[in-house]
């Protein structure tokens, strides 16, 4: 079942794709925390993330 959440993750996430190699490279060049990016794509969801984070 796909959930507003799971769309807006997606999206989010080709678009940063589009732009960098890897969620890894975006966190790096961003000064992000990689751990906090990885659980909002992969674990938890965007949904659970922070609001600072996003």
């Amino acid at each position: 079942m796909t959930t507003k959440y799971s769309t807006i993750q997606k999206e989010v996430e080709q678009k940063i794709l589009e732009q960098y190699s890897s969620l890894e490279e975006f966190a790096r060049k961003q000064k992000l925390d990689y751990s906090e990016i990885n659980a909002m794509f992969h674990d938890g969801g965007i949904k659970d993330a922070d609001v600072s984070t996003l």
